[in-house]
């Protein structure tokens, strides 16, 4: 059953009201050929169409472009949307459940909230996106662009995010524990209050990042770069810092320093 929100057509003269219902109705259905040549007859404004609890579980989207729609709730469960087009769409507590979405354009986008578990993330786009609160539980982000993104609160426990880049992100209170971030690039990242218990950052760029209160409890940071990295308040009990440079570090408010490993040198 098609849904919308009928105070958005009432602005619209028959006609246009009409396409974009067919619009909608074209998505739905998965007919994404339809659905972009319907979309392009739309002038302005009338193009950012709002769908609601909008229903595509598996669906066939490759390659879609579905910028600037609003989607709250949206249903993307095991959808294919490799190479989608989803910049500056809000997406809020979507759903993309084991989602296959490769190399797809999140950029700017509102995913606050979104259920994201499982999903195939590698080489996509999420430039200052929204993505607090957002569940990645072992998503695979591989290869992707975070930088500016926010992710405050989010669970991104197991996530796999190496040779990432997460360059200025606001990161609090994230759960990455047990992630892969192994040579991600977490320069000027705030990750305050953050969880990474065993999370591997081996060889990982943290210069200038923000770990205050973070809790490091046996995560790997063997050659990692913390220069001018602050780790006030941060427990960092077994953790590995064999090799890294921990340059400019101020390590006295450091909790559990004597349980860290590989820091005979400091």
């Amino acid at each position: 059953m098609i849904s919308f929100q009928m105070p958005i057509l009432f602005h619209w003269p028959k006609a246009l009201a009409q396409r974009q219902l067919e619009a909608i109705s074209a998505l739905q259905q998965g007919d994404k050929d339809l659905f972009e040549a319907v979309r392009k007859q739309l002038p302005g404004a009338a193009g950012q169409l709002q769908i609601p609890k909008l229903e595509l579980p598996a669906k066939n989207l490759y390659a879609t472009e579905l910028s600037v729609l609003d989607l709250p709730h949206a249903n993307f469960r095991q959808s294919n949307l490799r190479r989608a087009d989803l910049r500056g769409s809000h997406l809020k507590e979507a759903s993309f459940r084991e989602a296959k979405m490769q190399q797809s354009q999140l950029d700017n986008a509102v995913l606050e909230q979104a259920n994201m578990p499982q999903a195939e993330l590698r080489k996509s786009s999420f430039r200052d996106s929204d993505l607090n609160e957002a569940n990645l539980f072992r998503s695979d982000m591989q290869s992707s662009d975070l930088r500016g993104a926010t992710m405050e609160g989010a669970n991104a426990f197991g996530v796999k995010l190496n040779h990432s880049d997460l360059t200025d992100a606001s990161l609090k209170k994230a759960n990455f524990s047990q992630a892969d971030m192994r040579l991600t690039t977490l320069k000027n990242a705030d990750l305050q209050d953050a969880a990474l218990q065993g999370t591997n950052l081996n060889q990982a760029d943290l210069w200038k990042t923000d770990l205050s209160r973070a809790d490091l409890r046996g995560a790997k940071l063997r050659g990692a770069n913390l220069f001018e990295t602050n780790l006030e308040g941060a427990n960092v009990a077994q953790a590995d810092f064999t090799g890294a440079n921990l340059f400019e570090v101020d390590l006295s408010k450091v909790k559990n320093l004597d349980q860290a490993l590989g820091l005979m040198e400091y």
